[in-house]
């Protein structure tokens, strides 16, 4: 087994939610992506799992907390501004994206799908 080989796993929804979920991974394993071939997906993506979410793991929750105000800004939403001394939780993750030499990290940093 590689020792880099990665384990997914993903927070349950509903159960239409949760087959299209394996679909694509199965998907991925089986066409890749324009950028990562299909063998390459395979030999480091060992296993995909679907937990709920009352199972309160760490590592879906931090997901959380990153994914949402970036989410959130790029659909044009404030993150809990109630709760936030900037006035957005974005503004605290911005600075910890991937940027080009002028700063912007449109192109460096999240990947928007689709284009």
């Amino acid at each position: 087994m590689d020792l880099r080989a990665e384990v997914v796993v993903v927070e349950s929804r509903d159960p239409v939610l949760n087959n299209a979920l394996q679909l694509a991974f199965l998907d991925l394993k089986i066409r890749g992506t324009a950028y990562v071939p299909a063998t390459k997906v395979q030999n480091r993506i060992h296993n995909f799992a679907i937990r709920e979410k009352r199972e309160n793991i760490t590592g879906l929750q931090l997901a959380d907390v990153v994914a949402t105000p970036i989410g959130r800004h790029l659909i044009g939403k404030k993150t809990y501004p109630a709760h936030c001394e900037g006035g957005d939780f974005f503004a605290t993750i911005e600075g910890k994206l991937r940027k080009d030499s002028r700063g912007q990290w449109d192109g460096f940093g999240p990947v928007v799908l689709p284009k």
